[in-house]
């Protein structure tokens, strides 16, 4: 039977260090022929050799996604609700169905609840925007 892994983090450098985990409490069904669960899933990380781009990650009933918007692309959510964590400081016009557009703001390390209803993420600001997604 698989058991949980404790997680210790511990930064002996002098640059802060941010770590995001994310625990379900649902159940994710173990298969243990998947891969390694206690390795980063999200390691790759084009910075800016490309402007706009997404690595992503499926476990079970979980996707993770990390993604990237040049300013002026969009970013279409898949599937229903999702957790939206800020990597960076976001500036979005958020479209949702059969509503007007929205301006969203978001700082770094924020967390947003984006509702099934939503069609298309534009990125507004006049920087990349990173951000990580989580689909239950």
């Amino acid at each position: 039977m698989f058991s949980p892994v404790k997680h210790v983090v511990r930064n002996e450098g002098i640059n802060p260090y941010r770590e995001v985990i994310v625990e379900s409490l649902h159940q994710v069904q173990y298969r243990p022929l998947d891969g390694n669960y206690d390795t980063d899933e999200l390691a790759g990380d084009l910075g800016s050799t490309k402007p706009t781009w997404t690595t992503s990650a499926v476990r079970g009933n979980l996707a993770v996604s990390k993604t990237q918007l040049a300013p002026g692309a969009d970013f279409t959510p898949q599937g229903a609700m999702q957790v939206l964590i800020a990597l960076t400081d976001l500036q979005f016009k958020r479209e949702r169905e059969g509503m007007p557009a929205q301006n969203v703001e978001l700082s770094m390390q924020e967390v947003k609840i984006l509702s099934g209803d939503t069609i298309k993420l534009t990125n507004t600001g006049s920087h990349p925007a990173k951000f990580i997604t989580v689909e239950f």
